[in-house]
């Protein structure tokens, strides 16, 4: 009797039991048409006795009510070969159950594709599509709150060694930032490069004020070129020499390290302006500003000794197919105090400035011939020396003065140089209006 109960038992627990129309596998209450219970991990197995090969399957399929396109879904496993089969999960409603189509696959190896059944890494997305992957953060935009995709290798104390992100700047925009830096925590990387809403790019800026904006922090540089350190190769350097009340710069390298090359500026065409934007189309170089107390240009040349026979100069100026070599209008000072002084007065004033000044002096009657207006000149570089050499030319004078006549004399009472300036007829009184625009340059030996 006891033998019939036991037997009675084992066909209870592992038979199948209907109530309701559901069936339980392993309880006596199924929720739903079929219920597995086991006490175990392996519930349910799914054997397919064909050998495993290249497209043997073995699945379980999903199928919704018997209108034309009710086959919904599929599992399955799908042999690669002999040795190697992938996981395939299955959509798309299909009339038959071969009209499914594989969406995520998951290789033997472990990596898994989406699109694709062939990944080539843990996680490879193929689409047909642009949109191939979204990240979605369901926090509002607002500052600071961002959506990252976050890179970590291995599991030691520096394993976090990048990030992608989007930062947001306000409610209406964010950036984008590429973070790097070895970190024990995602917190600690840093933002390297960013993208703002406008376009704008940043370099060690999280606010882009232009196209491109670098800001190293310090004293840093921008570099064209393989190596400007060492190789032989030829760089472009482009910085600044401190984060404030430094100065920018451009240096050139022909070979690496302190082998400094040329800089060409234009090489093909067009006019260089340094200081304005007034540039003149008529001069390779425009250096100034309008308004203001500033030299426009200053040249050191450097003489050796080793170079004795070798000229070395300032300024070269070479004028070809009939172009002047070297034009000049306004004053020009050369100072050496070991040898001479060369001097240009362009202005002709009864105050003194700071190049000296002019005095009219005048003679003679209005309306009589043979008249003389003297013009004097001031100037400590030839006060008191009757042997300085001048040279001046004419700008401009008086039309109504006729058939004049002009040369250089020195009065030793006034110590100081006189242009006498004579004519046929004098018309007109004497006053500033008639005063002719010299340009005077003095060597003071």
């Amino acid at each position: 009797m006891k033998k019939i109960i036991f037997f009675t038992s084992l066909i209870l627990l592992f038979s199948p039991m209907s109530f309701g129309q559901n069936v339980g596998i392993g309880n006596i209450a199924p929720l739903m048409k079929l219920h597995v219970t086991g006490a175990d991990s392996a519930i349910a197995l799914l054997e397919n006795s064909q050998a495993l090969n290249a497209n043997v399957s073995s699945a379980l399929y999903f199928k919704t009510g018997s209108g034309l396109l009710s086959y919904t879904g599929a599992v399955k496993t799908i042999g690669e070969g002999t040795g190697a089969a992938r996981l395939g999960l299955f959509t798309y409603t299909a009339f038959s159950s071969n009209g499914l189509l594989e969406r995520l696959s998951i290789t033997d190896n472990g990596r898994t594709g989406i699109g694709t059944i062939t990944p080539l890494a843990k996680l490879h997305v193929n689409s047909t599509d642009s949109t191939v992957v979204i990240l979605e953060n369901a926090e509002a935009l607002n500052t600071n709150v961002s959506n990252a995709m976050y890179f970590k290798t291995g599991d030691g104390l520096y394993s976090y060694t990048g990030a992608v992100k989007t930062i947001g700047a306000n409610a209406a925009s964010a950036r984008m930032g590429f973070f790097t830096y070895t970190s024990p925590t995602a917190g600690e990387l840093r933002e390297r490069l960013t993208i703002a809403d406008l376009g704008n790019v940043g370099i060690g800026i999280t606010t882009p004020q232009t196209q491109l904006h670098i800001n190293p922090a310090g004293a840093g540089s921008l570099l064209i070129g393989t190596n400007k350190n060492g190789g032989g190769y030829t760089a472009i350097e482009m910085g600044i020499s401190a984060q404030s009340n430094g100065y920018g710069f451009i240096q050139a390298t022909k070979l690496s390290g302190s082998t400094w090359g040329d800089l060409t500026i234009n090489q093909s065409g067009g006019n260089v302006a340094i200081g304005t934007a007034a540039l003149n189309t008529n001069t390779k170089l425009t250096v100034g500003q309008a308004g203001g107390n500033y030299s426009g240009l200053s040249v050191t040349a450097n003489g050796l000794t080793s170079n004795a026979l070798i000229p070395q100069f300032a300024i070269s100026a070479t004028g070809t197919n009939g172009a002047d070599a070297l034009v000049i209008d306004g004053a020009i000072k050369v100072k050496n105090t070991e040898q001479r002084v060369i001097y240009q007065l362009t202005t002709q004033k009864n105050n003194s400035n700071a190049d000296g000044y002019l005095y009219d002096h005048f003679t003679g009657t209005p309306g009589e011939p043979d008249g003389i207006v003297s013009i004097r000149i001031d100037n400590p570089l030839c006060n008191g020396d009757p042997n300085a050499i001048i040279f001046y030319s004419f700008i401009n004078f008086y039309q109504n003065n006729k058939n004049y006549q002009s040369y250089l004399a020195y009065d030793f009472a006034f110590q100081k140089w006189f242009i006498q300036y004579k004519y046929d007829v004098y018309v007109g009184s004497p006053s500033n209006s008639y005063i002719p625009v010299l340009n005077i340059m003095i060597i003071k030996q």
